[in-house]
């Protein structure tokens, strides 16, 4: 909800009203109360455009996507100018899958703010994901004139590399990686090297110095007192293992790309990990574990979501089986993959171990030493 609870209100004290009791039934759990509330605000006052997104939401929420994407629409017309409203709408068509619907939204959205660098970086981004580095270049071009975060500039330097500007687009990578040396940074430089398949000696010296840094802090970390950042360094050393993977994949290496990849399948499990692992196994000619990976790529939760593209796991799988691959839908419904994942992610204990009260100061406490073994 960034951006719409900072709209303006209306000008009718009534719909003010009726949709303040609308955000105050949603922080006690009420939505019918606040769904009714949002629709006697925007009774009140058709113009209402806070009213109108809350009450789209209110619809997505509850899986009524044809009247939130109609109320998102009646929330534009109040104020056809507002970028708020049209971004909005673009989400909403993005997490239905409606990817080309969703990108014209975004493209109504920079009519009305040609330089706006978010506007040009969530359009830029979506074509990316897309794969239509092409299209996508003129809007990280244009968001960078406003941003010259890393970020920014990897998204662009990335791009130019898929577009085949090798050395325009090695060249901003290059200075990204000589301002900011983190492993998070490396990682993702070696990766956009990797995915273009260029410079591969560069992307491999990257990525074995952001396995390195990662795996040295990894060794401080004290298993008596995780923290959250122990846990994200746990996941980062998985995305900096399946990137050395991709990079050994690229240069020929499978042997060397198999060992980093199946390490990152088995700490992350995500689909790029499976997908990954599957073109090594494809290569090695090992065409059932090729097969059972790519059905477990398109079984994670990444290849569910709204946002990027499959189709080339899809196009993979179809080419190695004859068959057609499934839908999200049928993912979504009672996939057997998806009941194989769920099954890696889960951890059976063999017994509990009851805790044993013991005295402290007049005080009652629960010794929790020697957990059940995993």
């Amino acid at each position: 909800m960034n951006g719409i609870v900072e709209l303006p209100p209306s000008g009718s004290s009534e719909a003010n009203q009726s949709e303040a009791n609308g955000r105050n039934a949603l922080g006690l759990g009420d939505g019918s109360a606040a769904m009714t509330a949002f629709k006697r605000a925007v009774d009140l006052d058709p113009k209402y455009m806070r009213a109108w997104l809350l009450l789209g939401i209110m619809y997505m929420t509850s899986e009524q996507s044809d009247s939130a994407l109609d109320v998102f629409r009646k929330a534009i017309d109040s104020d056809p100018k507002q970028v708020v409203a049209r971004r909005t709408y673009a989400i909403a068509l993005e997490h239905l899958r409606r990817a080309d619907a969703a990108i014209d939204a975004r493209r109504e959205v920079l009519k009305i703010a040609p330089d706006d660098p978010r506007a040009n970086t969530e359009l830029g981004s979506m074509l990316v994901q897309r794969k239509r580095y092409a299209e996508a270049l003129p809007y990280l071009e244009t968001a960078t004139k406003s941003d010259s975060s890393p970020a920014a500039r990897v998204r662009l330097g990335g791009a130019y590399l898929q577009v085949g500007q090798t050395e325009k687009g090695g060249g901003i990578l290059e200075k990204v990686v000589e301002a900011d040396s983190s492993p998070t940074m490396l990682n993702w430089v070696a990766y956009e090297l990797a995915d273009a398949n260029v410079s591969l000696a560069k992307a491999l010296e990257y990525g074995q110095r952001a396995v390195d840094a990662q795996e040295r802090e990894s060794h401080d970390v004290d298993l008596s007192n995780v923290l959250s950042a122990d846990l994200v360094c746990t996941l980062n050393i998985g995305n900096f293992w399946d990137t050395l993977g991709w990079i050994h994949f690229r240069l020929g290496q499978l042997d060397q790309a198999e060992s980093y990849l199946h390490a990152a399948w088995l700490l992350l499990q995500g689909g790029v990990e499976a997908d990954h692992l599957g073109q090594v196994f494809e290569q090695q000619k090992k065409t059932e574990k090729a097969v059972h990976m790519y059905r477990l790529a398109l079984a994670t939760p990444e290849a569910q979501a709204p946002g990027g593209s499959w189709d080339e796991t899809r196009h993979r799988l179809e080419h190695l089986t004859g068959a057609k691959a499934p839908t999200v839908m049928e993912v979504l419904h009672g996939d057997p993959n998806g009941s194989e994942l769920s099954e890696l992610r889960s951890v059976k204990l063999k017994r509990l171990i009851v805790s044993r009260a013991v005295r402290f100061e007049g005080r009652d406490f629960h010794s929790r030493r020697g957990a059940a073994p995993l």
